[in-house]
């Protein structure tokens, strides 16, 4: 009896050990998540939308966001120009995240009133404080009209901002009928998080009608509950870091190029026609932000993330990253035969378009809602590779080519390693983007625009010929 207790007892305090293990790591994991709540109490937010203040409007979303908030919660609450009427530094961390809960909270809230000038930019980076070593993610929720900047580039900041603490840091922007310029600063959060825009103005509609728009309380109290859900259960994600020696080799041989399809449409794809090409190297993800920014010491992407694909690039920028990292673009006849896969497939990766949404990031009906690209582009590698190992030459983004365009090239190409035409005007693009249709998509897809052209559907990778 004796043994069997003391069997007991250590099997008792093996459990508690493990549970309190289990809690620790579940804390730990919860408080990696932390949330700042901007509030903006310039003078401007005196206004009314309809019949209600900008103000009561705040505190009107709060109310429901602190009922249905999962607590504990690591959040602090910050104000801005609520104090002095001639700064434009006027931030203030009123409620700190050791005082944060609802009552506190909601005194704060009813106890301000506007008064100020401004401070928005100030209370970013009173909000980035936040931030440390332990912090997987930090979501800033913003409550303003957009005059609180004081003339400061807002869009400059956001995207340095973004740009330094990448997939660490997300906003969510709550605009209360901004207008003019601050309606047009305020868009950069589309592309950085979330944007709203709380207006009655069927003006406002009609110049900005992508935006989800709030004019009434149930409304209201959607996009409250949405912002809930976000910051409830937030999307940690950890960059891939894409060695700029991640590429693929492609065998030498024959295979075939072009479509003769009658199902497809495009002439540029004709006539289908058997081609040979020594061994080549690609690039098994599309060139990342992170990739191109350390080699050209900037960043023209719109949406910010070291590992999503660059986009809005020339195809003389591309071409000079490509020779700078000792690589160059690919062929047209090499990104297509790299494509398909070593296996022909209609799209990269496939030739059922039942499975096309498990290979490509577009934006079609015939692929789910949830698989659709949600009219952005994706952090490279996300969907499935082709039979060679590579991913998204399906989709996501238009990919540059080193050949110039002429759309009855295919008719008097030479069978062995062409290059293209030897003058142009435009140079040809391939593999479709986060926009395109299933038609668009497919490995045989052509496109073409003049090579001083930038797009947020067009990126690239690079090549190399294997000797």
């Amino acid at each position: 009896m004796r043994f069997i207790s003391r069997s007991l007892c250590l099997s008792f305090f093996s459990f508690l050990l493990i549970t309190f293990l289990l809690a620790s790591a579940l804390q730990a994991e919860a408080s990696s998540h932390a949330v700042a709540f901007i509030v903006d109490f310039s003078e401007s937010m005196k206004g009314k939308i309809d019949d209600k203040s900008k103000e009561d409007i705040v505190r009107e979303m709060f109310n429901v966001i602190l009922d249905e908030v999962r607590q504990p919660l690591d959040a602090e609450l910050i104000f801005f120009g609520h104090r002095d009427k001639d700064s434009c530094d006027d931030a203030e961390v009123v409620v700190p995240s050791k005082e944060f809960n609802a009552e506190t909270v909601r005194q704060k809230l009813s106890d301000t009133s506007p008064k100020g000038r401004g401070g928005m930019i100030s209370a970013v980076k009173k909000a980035l404080e936040m931030l440390n070593d332990n912090t997987d993610l930090l979501s800033i929720v913003i409550f303003s009209d957009g005059e609180g900047t004081c003339g400061e580039d807002l869009m400059k900041t956001a995207r340095e901002i973004k740009e330094k603490y990448d997939y660490r840091l997300i906003f969510h922007v709550i605009g209360l009928n901004p207008e003019g310029k601050d309606a047009i600063n305020f868009g950069i959060f589309r592309n950085i998080g979330s944007y709203y825009v709380v207006s009655i103005s069927s003006d406002a509609f009609k110049k900005y009608p992508a935006l989800p728009s709030i004019n009434n309380s149930g409304i209201m109290k959607k996009i409250a509950k949405n912002i809930v859900s976000r910051i409830n259960d937030p999307e940690v994600h950890h960059p891939k870091v894409i060695g700029k020696d991640e590429m693929v080799l492609i065998p030498a041989g024959e295979f075939f190029m072009g479509s003769d399809d009658p199902a497809f449409t495009d002439p540029n794809t004709r006539p289908r026609r058997a081609v040979s090409l020594d061994s080549f190297f690609v690039d098994k993800y599309l060139v990342t932000e992170q990739q191109y920014s350390s080699v050209m010491g900037e960043n023209p992407s719109l949406w910010i993330g070291n590992d999503l694909p660059v986009h809005n690039v020339s195809w003389y920028d591309a071409k000079q990253y490509c020779e700078k990292v000792g690589k160059r673009l690919p062929t047209e006849a090499e990104w297509e035969k790299a494509a398909k896969g070593g296996r022909n497939d209609k799209w990269s990766g496939t030739s059922d378009k039942g499975s096309l949404e498990d290979y490509a990031w577009i934006d079609d009906s015939a692929v789910p809602l949830d698989k659709r690209s949600g009219s952005r582009p994706h952090p490279v590698g996300t969907k499935n590779p082709n039979g060679y190992g590579i991913y998204d030459m399906s989709g996501n983004l238009l990919e540059w080519v080193s050949d110039w365009y002429d759309h009855a090239y295919y008719k008097k190409g030479p069978k062995a390693n062409p290059l293209g035409p030897e003058k142009g005007h435009l140079r040809v693009l391939r593999g479709g983007s986060w926009d395109s249709h299933v038609m668009e998509v497919q490995t045989t897809s052509r496109f073409a625009r003049p090579p001083g052209s930038k797009d947020f559907m067009v990126g690239f990778r690079c090549a190399r010929s294997a000797e």
